[in-house]
């Protein structure tokens, strides 16, 4: 299942998917309210994404963790932060954050299997690549 609220990346979605078999839905939404009643999913990827979500990043991230099954992976590759205060306003006109705000909520939420932070650019700016999986509950 793709989901984004971009309706030129879901037509580029189709196009790169219809040579697939097996069957993908995409749906044009924002990733705001758990989508329980098709899930639970074993992974849910962000790429470049959950720092354009302003607001409402910290809501996708908690509506992943319910729509993941037990033990459910979540992978995200994203832009981390930049020490250079005219990129990161000119990131902002593009609607991206980059003041490392992901990371904590993240791993607070999951935990981490891997993770790694790259500086790019001569450290104009860094990204990071997290995979973590949702913390198994204990019944009594």
């Amino acid at each position: 299942m793709g989901l984004d609220l971009s309706e030129a990346m879901l037509d580029c979605a189709k196009k790169n998917l219809k040579n697939i078999t097996g069957q993908a839905s995409l749906c044009h939404a924002a990733y705001d309210t758990p989508l329980t009643s098709k899930g639970p999913f074993d992974l849910i990827v962000f790429s470049y994404a959950l720092s354009m979500f302003n607001p409402g990043w910290d809501k996708a991230i908690k509506c992943a963790k319910e729509d993941l099954s037990q033990d459910g992976l979540i992978a995200v590759v994203d832009f981390k932060y930049s020490k250079q205060r005219f990129f990161r306003n000119w990131m902002k006109i593009n609607h991206v954050r980059m003041d490392d705000h992901l990371l904590p909520k993240l791993l607070v939420s999951f935990k981490p299997r891997y993770l790694k932070a790259h500086r790019v650019y001569l450290g104009l700016w860094s990204y990071f690549m997290f995979i973590g999986h949702k913390p198994t509950t204990v019944s009594l």
